[in-house]
Parts: structure tokens; sequence; C-alpha cells
């Protein structure tokens, strides 16, 4: 049993991503460095805390809905993408999976999860939307410009052909040939 613990210490403790233990109500009980880490929270203040604490408020309805199914046995894990807010104040972007631990007669003892950190793909994804958005109002204009280019020319084009009805209307009659055909 011993050397059991001793796996579960070592797989959790130097994970390359977020872990926790969680008790049934939400509080954390046990944290990995990863996680602290992550959101910016020494092991000690995690465990002062709850998940409903640091999870994102317009978050929290869906991963408390995914908790209540756990704990009906509706699912036996849940993934989601939702927020936590860091210990500074900054959105960290998390991919979340949660499995519920039970006892030797099914009953649940407390939630275990995984946490990866997906704000850079989250930060890249909302660059490529605001050039995207760049790129259609681009697009937009050059669409628009052969229109506008045509229409600003047009009225010079008037003005010379005006002028040159005048010139022909006046002097139209002392022009030889060449010069009338330059009008």
């Amino acid at each position: 049993m011993q050397e059991k613990e001793q796996r579960f210490r070592l797989a959790f403790d130097d994970a390359p991503i977020g872990m926790d233990l969680v008790s049934l109500d939400g509080n954390f009980f046990e944290v990995n460095h990863a996680l602290c880490e992550m959101i910016g929270y020494s092991e000690a203040e995690l465990i002062q805390l709850t998940f409903q604490k640091i999870t994102y408020p317009d978050d929290l309805a869906v991963d408390l809905a995914f908790v209540q199914e756990l704990l009906e046995g509706k699912k036996s894990k849940y993934n989601m993408e939702k927020r936590y807010i860091s210990n500074e104040g900054h959105i960290v972007w998390i991919i979340l999976s949660v499995s519920l631990a039970k006892d030797p007669s099914d009953e649940p003892l407390y939630f275990i999860a995984k946490i990866q950190n997906i704000t850079p793909r989250k930060q890249n994804e909302a660059q490529q939307q605001r050039l995207i958005t760049q790129l259609k109002i681009s697009n937009q204009e050059l669409e628009d410009f052969p229109y506008v280019a045509s229409h600003d020319l047009q009225e010079p084009l008037r003005k010379i052909q005006t002028f040159g009805d005048r010139l022909k209307a006046k002097y139209g009659e002392v022009l030889d040939e060449k010069g009338l055909d330059y009008l």
C-alpha cells in the first residue's frame, strides 16, 4: 500500500498539468505545483479556497451542473473548457477533466481533477479572429474601390468633355481638321 501511495504521490506532484483533489462541497484539499503555478496561488492559499471561488462566474453554472450529474451517477467523468481567475485577477482558460472517487460501497468521496492551461491557444484564437475581421474589412474596401475609383474618375472626364465641347462650339469653325481631331 505504501508503494501505491508513493507512485500516486510522484505522479500527482510531478505532473506537468494541474491536478487537485476536491471535497464534495468544492474545497481543495490537495493541489499540485503545476496548478499553483498556473493560477498564481500557493498551495496553502488554494487549500483555503473552493473551486467555485476561483471559477469565472459565467462558467460556474455549467460546472456545477456537471458536478451534480457526477454525484447522481449520470456521468462517470466530465470534461469542459472553462475559465479560472488567477490570484492576480487574470483569466486563465483551462480544459478541466473531473472524475469522482468512491468508496467500496460506491459512495462518493471526493473529486479528482486534471487541469490543462489553454490560455495561449485561446489568445491565438482571439488574435486569429481579429485578423480575420480585419481581412474581411480590407476585402470589402478592395471590392468597393473600383466603384469609388470609377465614380471619382468620371467627374473629371465629364469636365474635360464639357470643356472640349465648349471649345468646339466656340472655335470649331476656325480649327483645321487636325485641331478638331484633338478636341
